[in-house]
């Protein structure tokens, strides 16, 4: 991380205990704080500097999901941005209008999400959200070469399913053993209670 946006987030910190950050909102109150980074220049579509932030806490409630009923999706008439026309990557103000209209047409149709394809007609993402499938024990989600946004979220769950899926592996290996090891014992005992018996047997030919 550069040391631009280091001192960016150092200011957004700050800002952030400043109550005056929060005078207008409900201490209480969930919300999010939406950072927009410009370029404050008047000039040519060339202009890169200075860049500034501006910082907007807005009001939000949670947005849960009800796990027994979920969420309806449909297949967006809509086509995710690709690489040859806006770098679907980059998190720009622009960007985000492709999505805006999948969603739009989702809720006319009373949907409650749209499921983008991209140019090669493969699942890419929501329009506000990663798409995931957990089957057969895999995390799958679309590459990131399908068109999506690389978040954070999407990043954090392969992480800790990586991570579940070594710990399984581990618990499975140590069964195994375990497995192994209660065998060789079942094994060692009765191979030790048939020479008993023999011993007894010699023992009453005496």
């Amino acid at each position: 991380m550069s040391d631009n946006y280091i001192n960016i987030y150092n200011n957004l910190i700050n800002l952030t205990r400043n109550k005056l950050l929060y005078r207008n909102l409900n201490s209480e109150e969930n919300f999010s704080i939406r950072l927009t980074f410009f370029v404050d220049e008047e000039g040519s579509w060339s202009s890169s500097n200075p860049v500034n932030m501006l910082v907007a806490p807005i009001a939000k409630p949670r947005s849960g999901i009800n796990l027994e009923n979920g969420k309806k999706g449909m297949i967006s008439s809509f086509e995710r941005i690709n690489d040859n026309s806006m770098p679907p990557r980059a998190k720009v103000g622009a960007n985000y209008i492709n999505s805006r209209y999948a969603y739009l047409e989702a809720q006319s149709l009373s949907f409650d999400l749209p499921i983008m394809l991209d140019r090669m007609g493969k699942v890419s993402e929501s329009s506000g959200s990663c798409l995931m499938m957990y089957r057969n024990g895999i995390l799958i989600t679309p590459p990131y070469n399908a068109s999506i946004v690389e978040s954070i979220t999407r990043n954090t769950l392969l992480e800790l399913s990586k991570k579940l899926r070594e710990a399984n592996k581990d618990l499975r290996n140590k069964n195994l053993r375990l497995k192994k090891e209660n065998n060789r014992l079942k094994d060692n005992i009765e191979l030790s209670r048939n020479k008993l018996e023999i011993l007894i047997s010699k023992l009453e030919a005496l």
